[in-house]
């Protein structure tokens, strides 16, 4: 998600009593890193090259999919704790019994 970096403050009016803000264009992390000269050239291609893999909806379905995993898995221990019955809802972060 991109975001913005305040560039520059000036104090503006007849006394300097308001600040002006400056900010730079928004940019991702990833076009910060790329465009930074403190980062060399082995490690921005590296990052090149991943970036060029990632696929975001891809990404939200594999994170969807363990949450739903480790939900299962706390169903399953909050049941054997406090014995309920296995048709007994019970959410992830809610322990109260539906």
């Amino acid at each position: 998600m991109a975001n913005v970096k305040l560039a520059q403050k000036k104090r503006v009016g007849k006394n300097k009593e308001k600040i002006k803000r400056i900010y730079d264009r928004a940019q991702t992390p990833y076009q910060r890193v790329l465009a930074c000269d403190q980062v060399n050239k082995e490690v921005k291609q590296k990052l090149r090259e991943q970036y060029v893999t990632l696929n975001p909806a891809e990404l939200r379905r594999q994170i969807k999919l363990k949450l739903e995993k480790l939900n299962n898995i706390n169903k399953i221990i909050i049941n054997k704790i406090i014995d309920l019955k296995p048709e007994t809802k019970v959410t992830f972060l809610d322990h109260r019994t539906k």
